[in-house]
């Protein structure tokens, strides 16, 4: 904890580095127990937290909200989009996670690759995945 505080100190608040009204700051970047960064899993709470812990200390708790970046893998029954849930195996490693991005206002950030959902069903139009289509594309029971 005391090398994220000297370090955030130091290269943030030393230089004047935020100029942004807000900021989100992952911590970690896909980190899951289903892939090859599991051995980040037990430490990935404390680090957020840590970091937080640290930006709050420096008063700058309300412009820079830290998070981390999750990946689609973790999520189930995405379709449509509102019976999206995480997957059972996962829930003991992102509810923590949850619960302090909830207390914190902070967002959960997701890595999308739209790429792959237009190679992989050639039903997915290009507009949709990139997000660029200018009508709804999917009956979320009445979300658009």
């Amino acid at each position: 904890m005391a090398s994220t505080k000297s370090h955030f100190s130091f290269t943030v608040v030393s230089f004047g580095v935020l100029t942004l009204a807000t900021l989100d700051f992952a911590v970690g970047n896909e980190v899951s127990p289903l892939n090859e960064n599991s051995k980040y899993v037990p430490v990935l709470l404390n680090a957020i937290r840590n970091i937080q812990t640290s930006i709050s200390g420096a008063g700058l708790g309300n412009q820079i909200k830290v998070s981390t970046a999750i990946e689609t893998g973790l999520t189930t029954d995405t379709s449509p989009p509102s019976n999206g849930r995480f997957r059972d195996d996962v829930r003991r490693f992102i509810q923590p996670i949850i619960n302090f991005l909830v207390k914190n206002s902070a967002p959960l950030l997701v890595n999308l690759y739209p790429y792959f959902a237009v190679a992989n069903n050639l039903d997915i139009k290009l507009e949709y995945a990139l997000f660029t289509s200018p009508e709804a594309v999917v009956n979320d029971n009445g979300r658009g």
